[in-house]
């Protein structure tokens, strides 16, 4: 085995690398079982606030949890935004599970690098609602009461390169 140790890394032209680092990072941990069959934008348990370090760092959101489908009528179905400050930021999905089965247990998730240019505190969240046809059998959250039906949702402030 070799060892390669340097006290210096430069491009050709004598520029330096820009390698990112995590400055910061908030989770929680999803695991209250939340239904909804409402048609009106409802915040989930995935809520974290972050205030950067510097105007021009990237937060990395990251969202994962066991998603339920407990009806069967395809013309139905969830959709997923994620909020910032309190106002629609990005579409997670408009349409998630339409032409899934009867009472489908799965994973929904999704990520973003976002770019706030901000120092102050951001708030994310993520917000559902039911979509097409009225339907009594409704979606849930983190539904089936063992690990597998935990989640989780992270935010990670990626340093921009000049700040190291």
């Amino acid at each position: 085995m070799s060892t390669l140790k340097v006290t210096n890394l430069q491009k050709l032209d004598g520029s330096a690398f820009a390698l990112g680092k995590i400055g910061q990072v908030k989770s929680v941990l999803l695991g209250t079982q939340e239904f909804t069959n409402s048609t009106s934008f409802a915040e989930t348990e995935a809520t974290l606030s972050i205030t950067p370090t510097d105007t021009s760092s990237k937060i990395l959101v990251y969202w994962d949890v066991s998603f339920r489908r407990n009806n069967s009528n395809t013309s139905t179905y969830c959709s997923f935004q994620l909020y910032k400050n309190g106002s629609s930021h990005k579409v997670i999905d408009n349409n998630f599970s339409n032409t899934m089965g009867e009472k489908l247990w799965c994973r929904a998730n999704y990520h973003l690098l976002d770019s706030p240019s901000t120092l102050s505190s951001t708030t994310y969240a993520v917000y559902w609602a039911r979509g097409g046809t009225s339907e009594s059998g409704g979606f849930y959250l983190c539904d089936g009461g063992s690990s597998a039906a935990t989640g989780s949702f992270t935010l990670m402030e990626v340093l921009p390169w000049h700040q190291y």
